[in-house]
């Protein structure tokens, strides 16, 4: 056993430098998940008045302003819940009988939740953004809460019996806008990176194993013993090997004379 574990090692070591391939594995890896999109940042935005009036789903009378919405974290939340409807979301046609599941409601309420934010910079614009890795559902999210908020609008001046401003008093003058953002590195791809390391050396192991199997050589003592029907009283050292251990000025000391 210890004479084919000393073969293992000498062919591993003679090897070695196949071993970076067992590097080139997480490496390929790292450099993959740095091109690839991490998140994608949609948005859609419209021009409206900061005082424009914003009905209330739940409320046939009640309405809030839309600096309302915007400037609190908690009434953008509700306005999200409160005009959640799947269905619309996912553009079916009205009275199509689709079936929509609870985990695909429940996936995309999370996203609209977790990633959908609605703000008004100080021109007058109006923006409902969305920032999540899902490109598919962030442009849903994003087209349907953004024509939505809209609509609310529209209907807030005529429950208020208000006169609506030239941008909000046809069709939606929206700006759509899309872009992807990458990250070179991220704590997560640790993980996957070492198991691709680990993998890649794990293969090269059992590249040599095989290799040493295929080897027709002699594998211990006892089949030299066997083939040649004398017993083996000891075995020689390589010479390369021990040279290599040697300290210079006993390598020096050895060599012949001239």
């Amino acid at each position: 056993m210890l004479f084919y574990i000393k073969r293992m090692l000498y062919r591993i070591n003679k090897n070695r430098r196949y071993l970076s391939l067992a590097i080139a594995l997480p490496l390929l890896y790292l450099m993959a998940m740095a091109y690839k999109p991490h998140t994608f940042a949609i948005a859609l935005s419209f021009p409206s008045p900061a005082d424009a009036p914003v009905t209330a789903p739940e409320s046939p009378t009640e309405a809030m302003t839309l600096s309302e919405i915007t400037a609190s974290p908690e009434q953008a939340a509700r306005f999200i819940k409160g005009n959640f409807f799947p269905h619309l979301i996912l553009d079916y046609p009205l009275g199509y009988k689709a079936i929509v599941t609870q985990a695909h409601r429940t996936e995309l309420y999370t996203e609209a939740r977790d990633n959908l934010t609605i703000g008004l910079n100080e021109e007058g614009l109006v923006t409902v953004t969305y920032i999540g890795k899902n490109r598919k559902t962030g442009e849903r999210l994003v087209t349907y809460y953004g024509n939505t908020l809209f609509r609310r609008i529209q209907e807030g001046y005529k429950r208020l019996d208000l006169p609506a401003p030239p941008p909000m008093e046809s069709t939606p003058e929206m700006t759509y806008t899309s872009r992807t953002i990458r990250r070179i590195w991220e704590p997560s791809r640790l993980i996957p990176a070492l198991i691709c390391f680990a993998g890649g050396l794990l293969v090269f192991v059992l590249a040599q194993v095989v290799i040493e199997a295929l080897d027709p050589s002699y594998k211990s003592e006892k089949q030299i013993a066997e083939h040649l029907g004398v017993p083996v009283l000891g075995t020689m050292p390589d010479k390369l090997t021990t040279t290599k251990t040697l300290r210079p000025g006993m390598r020096d000391h050895d060599e012949p004379t001239r």
